[in-house]
């Protein structure tokens, strides 16, 4: 039910070549945090052969060291390369992507609705402009993620539930009124199943359907999620089979045992049956 979004350093060539073997929905070749400036390079030799490019981001370093400007080089040879999926870090200032607009405008190649942006927002100044971003349409934005860790240095605040919530649901909210799609957080739980679980499961429940993964485990763990209850599946496809019933007799309100249902009860419902449909618990 959670997309999985899986980062590879590409500064590291054995992890490249295992990418086709990783069952992820998405691979982000991670050119940014864990990548160091002098390694940039050759980096982007290591991912220049990389397939399934529409199954692939790239995290790209966008910004200059030295004052913080958008630096434009390596995303053109990105493009070059083939690429149109990228994940772009630390947005905080609209001109920045501004910036990105005037650059892209320039670089052959490139044609708006071909390529698709996802922003991350790591700071509050980012979250504080992300819906004027949205609306001015400078380039095509089609998801929004969150880095928690970075938003709470620059917050001084615990990376804990409570403290992130706000954020998390407001980032949210704005994927869901301009229909874009929301990842949830990256967790760094690489050794209990049942926090990564515990924190999958945060995350769907607020609505979250994507999320960032760093580690092959988490990936493992993330199979063995049960978004439902045994007792919401049962309920599910006792109800479910009495609205098809009644559905038949074509009744316009639908009543199953005292409990009026109309259609978003009913796609939840659907929902949850088709889950259990494919999970070995249900």
């Amino acid at each position: 039910m959670l997309k999985s979004y899986f980062f590879i350093p590409a500064n590291n060539p054995r992890f490249i070549a295992k990418a086709k073997n990783i069952n992820a929905d998405y691979i982000v070749y991670d050119l940014e945090d864990s990548v160091g400036l002098h390694e940039l390079d050759q980096s982007l030799i290591n991912i220049k052969d990389v397939s399934s490019l529409d199954k692939c981001f790239v995290r790209p370093r966008l910004y200059s060291d030295a004052d913080n400007t958008i630096d434009g080089g390596h995303i053109k040879e990105l493009i070059m390369m083939g690429f149109k999926n990228f994940i772009l870090p630390k947005f905080s200032k609209l001109q920045v992507i501004r910036d990105l607009n005037t650059l892209l405008e320039n670089v052959t190649g490139y044609v708006f609705e071909d390529f698709t942006f996802f922003v991350l927002i790591e700071d509050p100044k980012g979250l504080l402009n992300f819906r004027e971003l949205l609306d001015e349409r400078l380039i095509n934005i089609t998801g929004v993620g969150f880095g928690s860790h970075d938003y709470c240095n620059v917050m001084q605040i615990k990376p804990t539930p409570k403290n992130l919530y706000y954020a998390r649901n407001q980032i949210l909210l704005m994927a869901r009124a301009y229909n874009i799609t929301a990842v949830d957080i990256i967790s760094m739980e690489t050794e209990r199943e049942d926090v990564f679980i515990e924190e999958a499961l945060d995350g769907f429940e607020m609505g979250y359907r994507d999320k960032f993964i760093l580690h092959p485990v988490q990936l493992e763990w993330l199979g063995h999620v049960n978004y439902y209850t045994d007792e919401e599946v049962n309920d599910a496809i006792n109800i479910h089979g009495k609205i098809l019933e009644a559905k038949k007799l074509g009744t316009s309100i639908i009543v199953v045992d005292g409990q009026a249902y109309e259609k978003p009860h009913i796609q939840r419902i659907q929902t949850i049956v088709e889950w259990s449909k494919h999970n070995s618990s249900g």
